[in-house]
């Protein structure tokens, strides 16, 4: 099953955070990531996003389909949950270091409902956390990715282009760091990394394989899982 065959340009279309679940069918999640960025300066925030595996220019088409923010961890770990049993990404990009996030998962897990996916969440680090100037890099993606002559980011009406505006020179962005606009991060690390992956020039076949998972496991981000 191809992205193409669940119609991309619907589900492009749709509004942030409705289910596609009407379709006769759904997209391969190997097609389809989270982003996570914890509180920091502002509200933390998750994202999901779907890539078209039909090549655009020199990628490939992503849009968003799903966004929570929330200045709360526990709520935000929460409602991760709730977007994992939705969308069913493939996986969740972002910081798994952090203490907080991880005693809330576990108390997902003491929830009783052990069945769901949302009880065994984990989160995959990506070396953008080191990145001393991750902004510029992050902004530089975001802008060449949603420039009108070769667009091939659609962000829907997103709170990232709300955020985005609030940046308003390439001096603020040097200044900037981990925390001060986590969904600007939280896109930029699913983004990105799914556009990595390179899941489509290798056109894997799907093979059934057991997802495991570990609260705050250390693993970093890497391509498709063979």
């Amino acid at each position: 099953m191809t992205i193409s065959d669940t119609n991309f340009e619907l589900i492009k279309e749709l509004p942030i955070n409705e289910a596609y679940d009407h379709l006769t069918k759904t997209p391969d999640r190997r097609y389809i990531y989270g982003g996570v960025a914890w509180p920091g300066k502002r509200a933390g925030y998750a994202i999901i996003v779907l890539m078209d595996d039909r090549q655009h220019f020199d990628s490939h088409d992503i849009c968003v389909i799903a966004e929570f923010e929330s200045f709360s961890t526990r709520d935000l770990v929460r409602q991760i949950g709730v977007m994992d049993d939705k969308f069913m990404p493939d996986r969740w990009i972002g910081d798994n270091r952090n203490d907080a996030a991880d005693e809330f998962i576990r108390e997902l897990q003491k929830d009783g409902d052990r069945d769901r996916r949302r009880s065994k969440l984990m989160f995959v680090y990506t070396s953008m956390l080191e990145m001393d100037y991750f902004y510029m890099y992050a902004m530089d993606e975001i802008k060449r990715l949603t420039q009108k002559e070769r667009k091939m980011l659609y962000l829907k009406g997103s709170n990232v282009v709300r955020y985005m505006s609030e940046i308003l020179d390439e001096e603020m962005i040097t200044e900037l760091k981990h925390g001060d606009y986590p969904a600007i991060e939280a896109l930029s690390y699913a983004v990105i990394t799914l556009m990595k992956s390179k899941i489509v020039r290798h056109k894997q076949p799907i093979v059934a394989q057991e997802r495991k998972y570990q609260t705050g496991a250390r693993q970093y981000s890497t391509g498709v899982r063979r």
